[in-house]
């Protein structure tokens, strides 16, 4: 009998295979891990801009005005981390402050109310960010979520 050398088709057809139903449920599983990691950096950051704003507050008693999406609030910059951006590759934020009017005894009284905005690529994103804060009241829908920071 001659010795065997290689292998035939067959067997590197079976291989072939399994390789590639190991790559299809691998893939999705890493997808949703680098998802998992991205929404956590997006609370991440959400969490580092409500300590910028009650630090702000607690120096001056009040909050910095409302900035476009994406856009870091000038009064907010020098309390947050160096070359902080509110514009990252997956999602975007955006700082809201806005001001109610209540009546009391026909005496106006003022409250604000702080939000983070998200906008992400992925609603997928969106969605996981949601979850990770579902006891922070929040709307939003698709790919854009508003969490309630102050206030409320």
């Amino acid at each position: 009998m001659r010795a065997r050398r290689g292998f035939s088709l067959l067997e590197l057809l079976w291989a072939m295979i399994i390789v590639s139903l190991l790559t299809g449920i691998a893939i999705p599983k890493l997808t949703d891990t680098i998802r998992r990691a991205r929404a956590a950096a997006a609370v991440a950051d959400i969490r580092v801009i409500y300590d910028g704003v009650t630090n702000y507050n607690a120096e001056y008693n009040s909050y910095p005005a409302t900035a476009g999406m994406g856009v870091v609030p000038r009064a907010l910059a020098s309390y947050l981390p160096n070359n902080f951006k509110f514009v990252k590759t997956d999602y975007s934020l955006q700082y809201n402050n806005w001001t109610i009017y209540t009546y009391v005894s026909r005496r106006p009284t003022m409250t604000n109310i702080i939000g983070i905005t998200i906008r992400a690529r992925d609603a997928r994103l969106t969605r996981i960010v949601q979850q990770l804060l579902a006891t922070t009241p929040q709307f939003g829908s698709g790919t854009t979520a508003t969490f309630i920071i102050i206030g409320l």
